[in-house]
């Protein structure tokens, strides 16, 4: 995502709503400490800011069929938050893939996806999905010799 986009809504839709009490205690003994939370705030006093409706951080829910698909170490939207989410959608079909982190991207079988989207869209109401085929999605093999053998 290009940086003016990724800061035009995370600077109006995120940053607002993070609570100073609750940095420390969330990035405490973390790899980055509050680092990343203190770029993007920097980022965000100068950067022009749209507007939310007064009802924004209220959970949507509706019965609109709903296909949300996450996955596992997706940092983004962590998978219970997307739960959550779910819970408030009736019509919802919940699609979580076990190696995938905020994008399906680098893994493989990647026609499971968009055959899961087909048959989403073929029938929004149907209460089954054949979703078996996300754990056949898997990251590409970790390449040691890439690092160290090098000739």
């Amino acid at each position: 995502m290009p940086k003016v986009f990724y800061l035009c809504v995370t600077c109006t839709e995120d940053v607002p709503f993070i609570k100073a009490a609750e940095i420390q205690p969330q990035t405490e003994g973390t790899f980055m400490g509050n680092y990343r939370i203190e770029q993007q705030q920097r980022a965000c006093k100068n950067w022009t800011k749209g507007m939310v409706g007064a009802g924004f951080l209220k959970p949507v829910v509706s019965v609109v069929p709903t296909l949300i698909v996450s996955g596992v170490f997706d940092s983004v939207t962590p998978s219970g938050w997307v739960k959550q989410i779910a819970s408030n959608l009736s019509n919802s079909t919940l699609v979580i893939i076990p190696n995938m982190a905020h994008l399906f991207e680098g893994l493989s079988n990647e026609p499971c996806f968009d055959n899961l989207v087909m048959e989403f869209i073929a029938n929004p109401r149907s209460k089954t999905l054949h979703a078996d085929c996300v754990n056949e999605m898997l990251p590409p093999p970790y390449k040691m010799e890439a690092f160290f053998f090098r000739k």
